[in-house]
């Protein structure tokens, strides 16, 4: 079951196996990491033992010291911020804001012990299914906030999930279940019809403040591809000469794209970089490819979507196509046809993650507002994405420079 129609009894169902996982994976990165789990800092990752304690430091926050547990989405403006009581982890209000301690002061502040980490995750749980008992959640209203703490639990587990991925941390669970991936079936060019009735998936339970439950059909008919880009299309991409092509590069593309080679000369660190890598040691044509991905040395199939590229790259390579990438509302619609096939990657599109006219923020307002105007809109889930998370609707949002995301996209043509 999805968490936004979670309540009650599946509410506390859902919120104990997903800080089960939280807890796993605590348990994976301690095994492989130092004493306290640290790690060099990265623009791109946070300190893995900050990360964890900032889970539970947000679901204490947002459940077990809020005054005003019941949120009505109609009239955000009618409820009162509240935060009573203090933490059962010292410091943690200073400590574990993400909206008030910046991502390179991560490093430098002293953190709790990963035991007291530990502990705090597994108190937090126990007081939130107490909660929940007691309170019997059973209006939307009334789960709201506890739906907000899965969701942000979820998302925290794949950003761990790319951590992992970035340090070398093998996964199982999630590097193999996408090496193990069946063949989706043929690949083709679906007609979207401007005069096509659409209209978007209603979202009845759990509503993210960017979420507007409103329908934009396509402005134009267009033929889009049933799949996302795979890693053998990307591979010819690289071989025809196309992806050092300047004509293919956006001058954004183009600056990114010389800062990068620069910084990482002799490292080949992104799958871009392996896959060329392969090409320059003649074994593109193989029917695997064989790589280093979280930590081992995998062979990957060749048929899989192509994934860690960033918007620059996947913008050069459907510009070599004279194709284009499909904005949030052509991937919407043509995610109702049967033949569209998502769900493995997540998906760029060519929109800007903008504020809609009716937008207003939830009681958690550093969700959104923040990175509106120069994050792009990635849409669909990744095989790391939690399950109860997956959503045709829901909108990621990344800054298009990342290539550790676990990202592709497909191209659409203009008709």
């Amino acid at each position: 079951m999805k968490f936004r129609d979670l309540y009650s009894i599946d509410l506390a169902s859902g919120f104990n196996d997903v800080r089960d996982s939280t807890i796993k994976l605590f348990e994976r990165f301690e095994s492989a990491l130092d004493d306290n789990l640290f790690v060099e800092r990265r623009k791109e990752i946070n300190l893995p033992l900050w990360e964890f304690s900032h889970i539970g430091w947000f679901s204490e926050r947002w459940l077990l010291r809020n005054k005003y547990l019941s949120f009505d989405e109609r009239r955000p403006k009618a409820w009162k911020n509240c935060l009573c009581g203090e933490s059962i982890l010292k410091q943690a209000d200073e400590l574990f804001n993400s909206a008030t301690i910046p991502h390179e002061e991560r490093w430098l502040v002293t953190l709790p012990k990963k035991q007291e980490v530990k502990e705090y995750l597994l108190q937090t749980k126990v007081k939130i299914l107490d909660l929940i008992k007691r309170n019997y959640p059973s209006s939307n209203e009334d789960c709201y906030f506890y739906r907000l703490c899965l969701a942000h639990e979820m998302m925290h587990i794949e950003a761990l999930r790319m951590t992992a991925q970035t340090l070398g941390l093998f996964l199982p669970e999630v590097a193999v279940s996408f090496l193990q991936e069946p063949s989706a079936g043929e690949r083709r060019k679906i007609l979207i019809s401007a005069h096509d009735v659409f209209k978007n998936e209603e979202i009845s339970g759990f509503r993210f403040d960017n979420e507007i439950n409103e329908s934009h059909g396509p402005s134009s008919d267009f033929r889009i591809d049933s799949h996302p880009t795979s890693i053998a299309e990307f591979l010819d991409f690289i071989k025809s000469g196309e992806y050092e092509n300047e004509k293919n590069w956006s001058e954004d593309g183009k600056n990114w794209l010389k800062d990068y080679k620069s910084l990482n000369k002799y490292q080949h660190t992104s799958l871009s970089d392996k896959l060329a890598l392969a090409v320059k040691c003649g074994k593109e044509n193989e029917a695997e490819i064989t790589i280093e991905w979280f930590g081992k040395v995998l062979r990957i199939g060749k048929q899989l979507p192509v994934f860690n590229i960033n918007y620059f790259e996947a913008e050069a390579y459907v510009n070599s196509k004279s194709r284009e990438l499909p904005t949030e509302n052509q991937w919407l619609a043509a995610s109702k046809n049967q033949f569209f096939q998502w769900g493995s990657v997540w998906e760029w599109t060519s929109s800007i993650f903008k504020k809609d006219k009716k937008f207003k923020a939830h009681p958690y307002k550093e969700y959104s507002e923040p990175w509106f105007g120069d994050h792009m809109v990635l849409k669909g889930s990744s095989f790391a994405t939690y399950r109860s998370l997956k959503c045709s609707r829901y909108r990621n949002f990344y800054m298009p420079h990342r290539q550790d995301i676990f990202a592709g996209f497909r191209t659409v043509e203009i008709i």
